[in-house]
Order: C-alpha cells, then structure tokens, then sequence
C-alpha cells in the first residue's frame, strides 16, 4: 500500500511539473523575478473569480476527479 501511495506521488509530482512546463510555454506563468505591475495586477483581478464556502462534498469530488486523472494517465503511459 505504501509503495503504491509513493508510486501515486511521483506521478503527481511528474504531472505538476508538465502542466508547469507547458503553462511557462504558453506565457501564462509569469516569471517571479519580473513583478507585475498594478495594471496588470487589476487586469488578472477583473478576470478572477473568488469561491469560497464551498462544500467538503466538493473538495472530495475535486480529489477524486484529480485521481481519476492520474489513473487514467497512468494507464495511457503504460499502453504507449
């Protein structure tokens, strides 16, 4: 159980590192040593959203659908 838990976490690991790759690809991650300017600041601002109180039921499917993810990216990497 242990060894398929430490299996589950490297695979997320790898996956955050590739959505990071592929987000700094596309410019949507900005480099830290360069700060944003107030405008650009509201300009994110006016297109975020807040969510709050959300359920624990929503959280609960938020991490199941995430491990759903894994698994079936799991499964494609062992069929190629």
């Amino acid at each position: 159980m242990k060894k398929r838990l430490k299996e589950i976490e490297e695979e997320a690991g790898a996956l955050r590192e590739m959505q990071f790759k592929v987000e700094k690809e596309m410019g949507a991650v900005q480099d830290s040593s360069s700060p944003a300017t107030q405008a650009e600041k509201e300009e994110v601002d006016s297109r975020s959203i807040y969510v709050g109180n959300s359920s624990n039921a929503v959280v609960y499917l938020w991490k199941m659908l995430n491990s759903t993810f894994v698994i079936a990216l799991r499964m494609i990497k062992r069929h190629t």
